[in-house]
């Protein structure tokens, strides 16, 4: 429970007790973790229906406590984040889809998780079109790293998004309830800038070439039922 605002604290933790302390307690859970083995190779699902074209790519990645972890926030907002990020505007600008944008932890931080990007095809362009375009982008970055500017960037917009989040009461005990959930600390809202602050653009190429191998990866798309399965190609 997070509480923010022109509050006593000490009358808070009284109506605490009041309303809750009679509920009670129950054995501790045993801890549950399930590791999921490495991953050796590509996957891939196909599904064919009459619907709307998707594809869906994600790399198995490390949880919010990684060292690593805040680099992944720079990594999303390089590929999607604005107008002016790299897969939106060989994407979406040049009208080969509706829709691109990368989840730099998906479904969720706490455990090992993944990075993923979705892309939705514009009319006429195939799934598989999308995500060769996507991997183009990735290799690139493998390839040549990122500018000073698009990290400069990605960290301009990090403390913007944090000031955001952290305008209103409801912003503050949202953040601070959530931090001390899943980290153990409310402090950690700040740490996080922090590390941000401090990643440079080697270690972003080198989390990139580290992240998006093909054995890394497992890949689903959405598909009409008239479209031909073609074999592809898949970059490494």
């Amino acid at each position: 429970i997070g509480i923010a605002g022109d509050v006593d604290p000490e009358q808070m933790r009284a109506f605490a007790e009041k309303y809750f302390g009679d509920l009670p307690g129950g054995d501790e859970p045993l801890p549950v973790r399930t590791e999921e083995p490495e991953q050796i190779s590509e996957r891939r699902v196909i599904i064919r229906e009459q619907t709307q074209p998707f594809v869906m790519i994600g790399f198995h990645r490390g949880s919010m406590q990684s060292e690593d972890a805040p680099v992944y926030d720079v990594l999303s907002d390089v590929l999607t984040g604005g107008r002016t990020s790299r897969l939106y505007e060989s994407l979406v600008t040049e009208e080969k889809a509706l829709q691109v944008q990368a989840l730099p932890a998906f479904p969720g931080s706490k455990y090992d998780t993944m990075f993923g990007i979705f892309g939705v095809p514009n009319r006429g362009v195939s799934p598989d079109s999308v995500e060769h375009m996507i991997y183009d982008g990735l290799e690139a970055i493998k390839e040549d790293g990122i500018s000073q500017e698009e990290l400069e960037r990605a960290k301009t917009r990090a403390r913007s998004d944090l000031i955001g989040q952290l305008d209103s009461n409801q912003g503050l005990a949202l953040q601070f309830a959530q931090m001390e959930e899943l980290k153990g600390d409310w402090r950690s809202v700040f740490r996080r800038l922090d590390a941000i602050q401090a990643i440079t653009v080697e270690d972003v190429q080198r989390v990139a070439q580290n992240t998006f191998r093909r054995s890394n990866r497992t890949v689903a798309m959405i598909k009409t039922t008239d479209d031909e399965q073609q074999p592809t190609t898949a970059a490494n």
